[in-house]
């Protein structure tokens, strides 16, 4: 392991709570979490949380601080662009992208910032739109706190890197719980195939299952996927009929794995937070 001089930030977002994991740095890098929720009186969404996250990182001394964000999925906005073969280029596939979003979400989408994630021709591009407000919001707060802003990504995007290798995507699924949500997103022949999404009511025993229940029953038999690996901190998921088989991920083992330390904190958020 390369000795780092940086202590390093992993911050996840949800509407109601942040939950802040930090490396100091060193050679043996010691690992804390901190859990600030949202005032009960407060409007639910980022905004109200912006004061307690400038609180929260101007409450100690960091040493060459890095920080990395994961939002949650309730966070981002997302769609599937099927292939096409009359599009050519980045710039062709992204304003594709910002009509779709125009068409369903009105004015709304001017003000959102759009990734865009292919995985080779002639397979469907996942699309993603955030509020361009919020990583302004966080950028700003960064430079003035001198802190590095290295990396934002949503917490599907963030799951399917890191556990890339270990998901089927000939015939497979991925799915994720959070507070609030659960997102599945199923493949085939190497390609996104579906993305769905499902409420989860807090405190509602059973209400993660009967969710998946639901989504499975949106898909037409042959979009079934095989398996779904599943990382679902803080909620249990029964088999349903229609049952994929059910496989659960861990996280890796090295602390410091980039990707490990992202879907550690927001696995915190999910399961009540880290103390």
């Amino acid at each position: 392991m390369l000795l780092s001089w940086h202590d390093r930030l992993v911050l996840a977002i949800t509407p109601e709570q942040l939950v802040l994991r930090h490396a100091r740095a060193g050679w043996r890098p010691q690992l804390s979490d901190i859990t600030v929720s949202a005032d009960a009186d407060a409007t639910p969404g980022w905004q109200a949380l912006l004061p307690q996250l400038e609180q929260l990182l101007r409450s100690r001394q960091w040493q060459r601080p890095v920080l990395s964000v994961v939002l949650s999925n309730r966070l981002a906005r997302y769609q599937l662009l099927p292939w096409s073969d009359e599009l050519h280029g980045p710039a062709e596939w992204l304003a594709l992208a910002r009509h779709n979003y125009r068409q369903v979400f009105g004015e709304l989408a001017a003000g959102w910032r759009y990734r865009l994630s292919g995985n080779g021709y002639g397979r469907a591009v996942l699309a993603c739109a955030i509020d361009e407000a919020l990583l302004t919001s966080l950028q700003g707060l960064c430079d003035k706190l001198a802190i590095r802003l290295q990396l934002v990504q949503p917490y599907l995007m963030v799951a399917f890197n890191l556990w890339r290798k270990q998901l089927n995507v000939q015939d497979g699924g991925l799915l994720l719980a959070e507070p609030g949500l659960l997102s599945l997103a199923s493949f085939r022949h190497a390609s996104w195939q579906s993305l769905l999404f499902e409420t989860l009511p807090a405190e509602q025993p059973g209400a993660a299952s009967l969710a998946l229940h639901r989504m499975l029953l949106q898909l037409e038999q042959s979009q079934l996927p095989s398996e779904l690996a599943t990382f679902t901190p803080g909620y249990a998921i029964a088999p349903t009929r229609p049952s994929p088989r059910l496989r659960p991920l861990q996280l890796p083992a090295e602390a410091g794995h980039p990707g490990s330390a992202l879907a550690a904190c927001y696995g915190l958020a999910s399961s009540g937070g880290g103390r």
